[in-house]
């Protein structure tokens, strides 16, 4: 099963239309599951998907600094997969400012044994200093997830890592940090943004810290009637 994941408050619903629109056109899945905050989604969407209403998620304290963050508490469910959905061995998570445009299928072919998670390496603002080593530093926009790995007490490392100490991307400083070693690199055409490294091809476009761009042309094309 080809499952693709978003994570979405209320306030950003509508994005997911246009996103998902994107993803059923063009990136030949099977289905997609939403992490929102109600148990059913208020538009119509033209992919099979599931909802999973984790208003109630019983993992991160809203109070703590991490939940304060410019992200909402929902990125921080990145690491909770496992939990979530115990009848899959891969998912691939996607944020809600991508847009897809190519076939993303053979994602789910890809040897990840000995990994954790598949990313597109970040090396556009400085990440370096967070890491000794000089490490590689993974976008988490699009994450390719190995649910089997995670089973192996990682998420649950992740997820008391979030709970106990200040992060400043969150998830994605977290991920970086815990998984140094077990992220293989992916294309970078399954995650073209600012940030990311660049690929002469272009699968997945992350809109990531562009303000405005559910108004730009190549995404209108999928704004559907809401």
């Amino acid at each position: 099963m080809k499952t693709v994941v978003y994570c979405a408050t209320r306030n950003i619903y509508q994005n997911i239309v246009y996103c998902v629109t994107s993803l059923a056109e063009n990136g030949n899945i099977d289905e997609v599951v939403l992490l929102i905050e109600d148990d059913i989604f208020p538009y119509e969407l033209p992919i099979d998907y599931r909802v999973i209403n984790v208003a109630d998620q019983p993992w991160f304290d809203r109070t703590h600094p991490n939940a304060k963050k410019r992200w909402t508490y929902m990125t921080m469910l990145k690491v909770v997969m496992t939990k979530l959905l115990s009848d899959l061995d891969r998912v691939l998570i996607l944020d809600c400012d991508t847009m897809v445009e190519q076939d993303i299928s053979a994602l789910w072919s890809l040897d990840l044994t000995g990994y954790y998670y598949a990313a597109v390496k970040q090396p556009n603002d400085g990440r370096e200093w967070a890491f000794s080593h000089g490490a590689d530093y993974f976008n988490c926009g699009v994450l390719l997830c190995n649910l089997d790995a995670l089973r192996d007490g990682k998420e649950d490392e992740l997820i008391k890592a979030l709970q106990t100490r200040e992060w400043d991307f969150l998830e994605q400083d977290a991920i970086n940090e815990l998984c140094r070693g077990r992220i293989l690199e992916l294309p970078g055409r399954y995650n073209v943004s600012y940030y990311t490294v660049p690929d002469t091809e272009l699968y997945i476009r992350h809109y990531a810290a562009e303000g405005g761009w559910w108004e730009y042309p190549e995404v209108r094309r999928y704004n559907v009637k809401l």
